[in-house]
């Protein structure tokens, strides 16, 4: 077995590969097939660059024996490595199957002496990719997360395959008990809800105007969509719409501070932390301000209506009803929150872990 690999070769070709795996990569992170948005690791590395490093790790470089790069051979093996990336494809390369026998070609020896070991693996892709083209393989991370996702892309499906079964069983059991037993306070005419937006409101010191707390405006930031606060009388009204990036911008409460924005009718004033916090703790005065629903294009959004507000109070009631025996249940947090520098809630009057 000769000692260099294509990845050592420094060439026009292997440079051009780098390129096209490389923009390959950049639209699959773009197009995040749905198995990688349920186990979602940041460092992942996309299937064309695990590919792309196993395949020039491992086949041998055409090199004479002075040393030399054979030209034309090389040009026939980078052609053949992006047929078994899937560059060449209609389809993205991920979805490309990797043509082990093929693969076996191109080695010109036995692959079974070859061990691949990634160190810092995150999701495993790596190895899922050494795993494809027959190779042994070992992986490891020192993060646990990351662990416990490679443990359920590389090992659970093989160890246990009626897993996905079971999983689909419990998991349409649930969400048929959850809607018999909740969803009596998700309905509302028109599109399904998918979450609700709130935010707290504090009174204004200076102009005694209600003055709801939001850091940004978007919704929506791609489609610039956000919502308007108009204040009115003492309270405000909300409007969804088109925003320019500069009133996307717009806040009343950002680093610490309030403000009671102009933009919408108030007075300008700043409003201090200190007050802020108090107002929060002793009032508790919040605002349901608008509701994502789910549309043909995924999701859009609305005002709430009275609906969505009547089912909040029948849920609190709910709640209120059934509080003694959910606490037998152990189904609410009732642990102390515990203050740290970047975790100050309890400034806020929230003192349990159910109150967040």
């Amino acid at each position: 077995m000769r000692s260099s690999r294509l990845i050592e070769v420094e060439d026009i070709e292997t440079l051009k590969l780098f390129e096209d795996v490389s923009e390959e990569a950049r639209k699959e992170k773009l197009a995040v097939p749905p198995i990688n948005k349920l186990l979602y690791w940041w460092t992942r590395k996309p299937i064309s660059v695990a590919r792309a490093i196993i395949l020039l790790s491992t086949v041998p470089a055409p090199f004479r024996e002075n040393g030399e790069v054979e030209k034309e051979k090389l040009k026939e093996m980078i052609t053949e490595i992006r047929e078994l990336i899937g560059l060449n494809s209609d389809v993205r390369a991920y979805k490309n199957d990797p043509k082990i026998g093929r693969f076996q070609k191109l080695l010109d020896f036995d692959p079974s002496g070859i061990f691949v070991m990634d160190p810092f693996a995150g999701q495993g892709n790596l190895m899922f990719s050494a795993l494809e083209y027959g190779l042994r393989a070992s992986v490891m991370d020192y993060n646990p997360v990351a662990y416990v996702l490679m443990k359920s892309i590389l090992e659970y499906p093989r160890k246990y395959p009626h897993l996905a079964e079971d999983v689909e069983k419990y998991g349409k059991e649930l969400i048929e008990r959850t809607e018999k037993e909740l969803g009596r306070f998700y309905k509302r005419g028109g599109r399904t809800a998918l979450y609700y937006i709130w935010c707290w409101c504090i009174k204004c010191p200076y102009c005694g105007q209600r003055v709801p707390l939001t850091n940004q405006m978007w919704l929506d930031k791609n489609g610039k969509i956000g919502y308007w606060f108009r204040f009115k009388n003492g309270d405000f009204e909300v409007e969804i719409r088109q925003l320019s990036d500069k009133k996307g911008e717009k806040h009343t409460q950002k680093e610490g501070n309030a403000i009671c924005e102009k933009s919408f009718g108030g007075c300008g004033n700043t409003i201090s932390y200190e007050h802020m916090t108090r107002d929060i703790a002793e009032r508790r005065d919040k605002e349901l301000i608008a509701v994502v629903v789910r549309s043909r294009k995924g999701k859009a959004f609305e005002l709430p209506s009275e609906e969505d507000r009547k089912n909040f109070e029948e849920a609190a009631k709910y709640l209120k009803e059934n509080w003694d025996s959910f606490l037998e249940e152990d189904l609410i947090p009732t642990e102390d929150l515990k203050e740290s520098e970047l975790f100050r809630l309890t400034n806020y009057g929230l003192k349990k872990w159910y109150e967040v």
